[in-house]
């Protein structure tokens, strides 16, 4: 009997040690997937930037002709164009947008309202967002009008690299993750955190679905 005990425990413990490594190298694999898979995104986001840099000016079609491969993917929520633009420049944007296809453009906060306008007020609103079917009331929303949005958008206008805004769960189902990259005018010219600052353009906006990610 005591063989058999020492056999049985010599089993279990190669057992159990065998499936705390097959159990390591799932968490390996898993991480390493889920880096790569973030690496790609963050490639996405610095493709539709390179493509701004590029341009002058980049219209809604050629916008949505640029990232239809990036959004056609279940991982990839949106992928949208947030503009700066102060007060005075609003009512040329509004005719803009109408010539562009949208209708009743107005900028609105993050309860949906229209916001109220102030003279020498700057908004960050949504200009483009695909894919357009499944996100096209996010145009015209003041990213800056959300707390969490706008310390990103600061931090990322200042130092001019990529950051991640928050995680938060939407609709109780999908787990999200949101990544601003600055786009800038005179790019070339500008070497502080104020000239940064001033000539900001916009942002490239992309907005993950972290479940997604990880179960690719």
């Amino acid at each position: 009997l005591s063989v058999i005990a020492l056999v049985f425990n010599s089993t279990s413990v190669y057992e159990v040690k065998k499936l705390q490594q097959n159990l390591e190298l799932q968490a390996k694999n898993a991480t390493i997937k889920f880096e790569h898979e973030i690496a790609v995104k963050i490639k996405e986001i610095e493709a539709v930037k390179s493509f701004f840099d590029a341009s002058d000016f980049i219209s809604r079609l050629e916008f949505r002709e640029f990232v239809k491969n990036f959004v056609d993917n279940s991982s990839t929520h949106s992928l949208q164009w947030v503009f700066k633009v102060n007060q005075n420049d609003l009512p040329s944007l509004i005719e803009l947008t109408k010539k562009d296809g949208v209708k009743n453009f107005a900028i609105t906060n993050k309860g949906g309202q229209n916001v109220k306008q102030r003279s020498n007020k700057i908004y960050y609103p949504v200009l483009y967002s695909e894919p357009y079917k499944t996100t096209m009331h996010h145009i015209g929303f003041d990213m800056a009008s959300d707390d969490n949005y706008k310390a990103a958008l600061e931090t990322a206008a200042k130092t001019g690299k990529i950051v991640v805004a928050q995680i938060y769960v939407q609709d109780h189902n999908n787990i999200m993750f949101t990544v601003f990259s600055p786009v800038y005018n005179n790019k070339d010219k500008i070497v502080s955190a104020e000239g940064k600052e001033k000539n900001l353009s916009g942002f490239i906006v992309g907005t993950y679905k972290l479940d997604k990610i990880i179960t690719s």
